[in-house]
């Protein structure tokens, strides 16, 4: 199907990324900081399983809180307002947290999950797994 010059199509970027459990990660720290050497100078991308989108990670939290979750985009100025108030008086954290937004609203943030695995000597929390634990943990 051909469409006039003057009709536009608007193409959505549906954005993915890679989440990991703060335990997992202040794991990996004690072993690092326990055993300095043999970590010397390495690098570590530190990923749990799984590329997530937003509504994949609201579906997820649906899923174990058993409550409906909206899912809507909010645009960094209005995120800024919500934080900051007039973000104008923070020009510094203003530009960064608009840089980061321009980053990350038009790239993915994935990575190989291989690498906790292998630090953590066992399959790291996935994201359903973590929000599972700290709901329950929010139940009286």
């Amino acid at each position: 199907m051909r469409y006039p010059a003057s009709e536009k199509l608007e193409v959505v970027r549906i954005v993915e990324q890679s989440m990991v459990g703060l335990d997992d990660v202040t794991e990996v720290v004690a072993a690092v900081l326990t055993n300095p050497l043999h970590h010397a100078g390495a690098t570590y991308e530190l990923v749990s399983p799984g590329r997530y989108t937003a509504h994949d990670l609201g579906r997820i939290i649906a899923d174990v809180t058993g409550k409906p979750i909206a899912v809507e985009e909010i645009d960094c100025d209005t995120f800024l307002s919500q934080v900051l108030g007039e973000a104008e008086q923070f020009p510094y954290q203003a530009r960064i947290m608009r840089a980061i937004s321009s980053r990350y609203s038009s790239h993915d943030f994935v990575g190989n999950p291989n690498v906790l695995t292998w630090l953590l000597g066992r399959a790291p929390t996935t994201f359903a797994q973590f929000v599972q634990v700290q709901f329950s943990a929010m139940q009286y």
